[in-house]
């Protein structure tokens, strides 16, 4: 892995440290709060960021295999839409696994890239 895709990946655990450090010690009713400016809850912001690194690991192994980075008829509003209805209650701890296990399907995606793509456009 090249210097460059690896501060990306860095950024991406530094972050989620971020955020699960900040929502660890929330009281059981903390994951309740709206976030300002987004009309989300903290639980349904933690959904969006798993749902988000998931599909950007699906996107780096569609791209990899020569497919078109985004699906056909995907609709990012949509999607994100679905995502906070689907997740308006799921424990957070529950959250904080999917989190973690998206980080690490986007560090594998990452390692699968090979040097010489990486001139590739994405």
């Amino acid at each position: 892995m090249t210097p460059e895709l690896r501060a990306i990946l860095d950024r991406f655990m530094y972050e989620q440290a971020t955020v699960t450090h900040i929502v660890m010690p929330l009281p059981a009713e903390g994951a309740e709060r709206v976030v300002d400016g987004t009309g989300w809850t903290i639980r349904q912001l933690v959904a969006h960021f798993a749902d988000s690194q998931e599909g950007y690991a699906a996107a780096v192994g569609r791209w990899l295999a020569g497919e078109p980075v985004e699906p056909a008829g995907f609709d990012r509003d949509r999607t994100n839409a679905e995502t906070a209805r689907a997740n308006a209650e799921t424990p957070l701890p529950e959250l904080l696994v999917r989190l973690r296990k998206s980080l690490r399907a986007l560090s594998a995606a990452f390692h699968a890239i090979p040097d010489e793509r990486l001139a590739e456009p994405f």
